[in-house]
């Protein structure tokens, strides 16, 4: 092979090499539009479920201030069925506040303490060698 040759090859090589990366970038983002596309939908999907899923609540909870009402004034059976819903809500607000609590700082504290463990023991192996 002369050295023209084994420059024409590298020529060819480095075409190839970029003709090949485009096409590779060509399909991720075709893939890419795909799925944002479909998260789109699914996000979508899922709002909609959630504008359901509040109304029907909110048609079981007049339906239990009809219950009530029928032993109750209409307006205590409201104020009650409200009450309820609020002490739920607090009560889930506290359980959130208290889990969010135990997990903030997010810092892996197994894996933190585990290297130390590591840190240390090759330090003593360290310190253990050197006064030999």
């Amino acid at each position: 092979m002369t050295a023209g040759s084994g420059d024409e090859v590298a020529a060819e090589l480095g075409g190839r090499i970029g003709e090949l990366a485009r096409r590779e970038l060509r399909i991720a983002l075709g893939e890419t539009k795909r799925k944002m596309k479909e998260g789109g939908v699914a996000t979508g999907l899922a709002a909609m479920a959630v504008v359901l899923a509040l109304y029907g609540g909110g048609l079981m909870l007049r339906g239990a201030v009809l219950l009530l009402a029928k032993v109750l004034p209409e307006w205590l059976a409201t104020l009650v069925v409200g009450m309820v819903v609020s002490l739920a809500a607090a009560g889930a607000g506290m359980l959130g506040l208290a889990r969010m609590r135990s997990a903030v700082p997010p810092v892996p504290e197994q894996a933190t303490a585990e290297t130390a463990e590591a840190l240390g023991a090759a330090l003593e192996a360290r310190n253990t060698g050197e006064r030999r």
